[in-house]
């Protein structure tokens, strides 16, 4: 069974090889297999779907996404400190065992540098979403100190 081309912003992209089994296509342009297909749906190629994002994502200004490759082997040490035990209580240790902001033992996380990837360093849960609802810029955390210094 062959469902139609799929188009996303005028692209099109023809399916072919589609299991309604298994949800995946064949895409015709750029070969891609992974692709969703529910049933009763015509299925759009996951680049396609990309593509636009992006597309949409410089139209509105927003920068674009880092490339996965780039900070691969960032996420990859900040998920082996996370899930490894071991790995988990070495890093606690070599941080002092606790946040480095308010100095909480409670709840603790490994913090990274969301632009780059890397680790930085253990922060307690609230310390850390604290910052990356500030976006990790320190002029907006110093205009967010001179809020709380007048207020």
């Amino acid at each position: 069974m062959r469902i139609g081309p799929a188009a996303v912003d005028g692209s099109r992209h023809p399916l072919s090889e589609v299991d309604l089994t298994a949800r995946t296509a064949t895409c015709g342009t750029c070969g891609f297999t992974a692709i969703k297909v529910k049933k009763g749906t015509r299925g759009i190629c996951r680049e396609v779907v990309r593509q636009e994002k992006e597309r949409l994502r410089r139209a509105r200004g927003v920068p674009p996404r880092r490339p996965a490759a780039v900070d691969a082997s960032h996420r990859s040490e900040q998920r082996k400190i996370s899930r490894n035990p071991e790995a988990r209580a070495a890093f606690i240790e070599d941080h002092g065992g606790a946040c480095a902001i308010c100095g909480s033992t409670n709840d603790l996380r490994v913090d990274h540098d969301h632009k780059t990837g890397a680790v930085r360093g253990l922060l307690c849960s609230p310390c850390n979403v604290g910052i990356g609802w500030l976006q990790d810029d320190v002029a907006l955390l110093r205009q967010a100190i001179g809020y709380l210094s007048g207020h």
